[in-house]
């Protein structure tokens, strides 16, 4: 069986396709002999921070605040290391009301850029639906990571593609009723906000940056592939973790999953609507991550309580045959058959009416037992997230938001 493997991926793109707003000329700068980027004195460009808000112009760009952060003015969790002095710029681009709901939109940003600067750019694409300026630190991917790119000397940008998230709970998606905003947050706030960045980053340092970086997970991989195809030309790398590719159809994929779930839940008696988490416990799943970790926790030939070989453990586990059949009701020791059934089609891919594929299988993996999981599949693919990113952010929603509050 196929499946993505969804997890780190460092992505370098050699093609170039166009697509990205063009602000700036390709101008590299010095370089050590050790390969090391030369660092660039703020004082050549601009000789105080706060003089930044003056000197800067760029086309429907305003700097709305502009401040020296000291030396170990921050400190991160799991970084043992103070945040270095660096010049804190917050803005927006492309101010406007918009005709269809007659809200303010905008692409905000906020940019941290290093007085001890490695000469390089680091754009920070954040996850979700976006909505807000996730802090310009640079984080790098992975569990615990214990430095970022702005420790590492790395001038840095983040965003929220366009859109404010508004209060109450479809506050996530409302902003999709508005077409400028839902293509800003698809794919124009990097190709608007990047050469903005870099004439920036030329305004104060007085260069531009020898490398320029986009990186990201889940929404933001996607971000990072996106700029990729368009903006090709304007990065030297691209650092995509486990991008959310074709998200339409990956929210419609949860939705048809929400459909099998409901077959094996009991009726809320809140809502009178199936309680989708309550097709599988706590200890159900348990039941269903040890039988994968018996049955693969070997194929990479150390027995360590890791699966390794994630590829080989697909075909070696059979939720029908590894999986204990209950006779009667499940109690964490066995699954239903028709568990077992919800399981199997859920991991193999929703598919349509025709038996057609409609987006990626999903691989079994010991992690089916974490909240996260369950969180993932219970709680955001019933309300709000997914039914709103389909009906807001990826179709033409409708004009009244309130035809879609109403969810249980």
């Amino acid at each position: 069986m196929k499946y993505e493997k969804r997890w780190f991926a460092a992505i370098m793109i050699v093609f170039l396709l166009s697509g990205c707003a063009r602000g700036v000329g390709v101008k590299k700068a010095g370089v050590s002999p050790d390969g090391v980027p030369t660092q660039a004195v703020p004082s050549k460009a601009v000789a105080v921070c706060t003089d930044l808000g003056k000197a800067f112009r760029y086309p429907n760009a305003e700097l709305t605040s502009v401040s020296l952060v000291p030396e170990g003015t921050l400190s991160l969790p799991g970084i043992n290391d103070p945040m270095p002095e660096h010049c804190l710029v917050k803005g927006k681009m492309n101010e406007r009301v918009s005709k269809v709901d007659g809200k303010r939109y905008a692409i905000g940003f906020e940019m941290r850029l290093p007085t001890s600067w490695n000469g390089r750019f680091f754009y920070q694409a954040n996850g979700g639906l976006d909505g807000r300026v996730v802090n310009a630190y640079g984080d790098i991917l992975g569990g615990g990571p214990t430095s970022n790119g702005l420790l590492k000397g790395f001038a840095v940008i983040s965003s929220d593609a366009g859109h404010q998230m508004e209060e109450g709970p479809i506050g996530d998606g409302v902003f999709g009723i508005d077409p400028q905003a839902r293509i800003d947050y698809g794919y124009n706030a990097v190709a608007q906000l990047t050469p903005m960045a870099k004439n920036l980053i030329r305004t104060y340092y007085g260069r531009l940056p020898d490398k320029s970086y986009i990186v990201g997970t889940s929404n933001g991989g996607r971000h990072a592939m996106v700029a990729a195809s368009r903006c090709a030309d304007q990065y030297d790398g691209f650092l995509a973790g486990s991008p959310g590719f074709n998200l339409p159809k990956a929210a419609v994929a949860q939705l048809w999953g929400v459909q099998q779930y409901r077959s094996v839940s009991e009726t809320s008696a809140k809502t009178n609507r199936p309680d989708v988490s309550t097709s599988f416990s706590a200890a159900d799943l348990q039941l269903v991550s040890g039988s994968i970790l018996g049955k693969c926790d070997v194929l990479d030939g150390l027995a360590d309580n890791i699966v390794s070989d994630i590829e080989k453990c697909q075909s070696a586990f059979n939720i029908e045959n590894d999986v204990p059949t209950c006779s009667g009701p499940p109690d964490g020791k066995c699954l239903t058959k028709s568990q077992k059934e919800v399981l199997a089609k859920v991991h193999a891919g929703a598919k349509n009416s025709a038996g057609q594929s409609l987006y990626a299988s999903f691989p079994w993996d010991v992690g089916i037992s974490s909240s996260a999981w369950r969180t993932w599949k219970f709680a955001n693919s019933t309300g709000p997230r997914d039914p709103l990113a389909v009906g807001f952010v990826f179709m033409t929603p409708p004009v009244q938001p309130t035809l879609l509050t109403g969810h249980g």
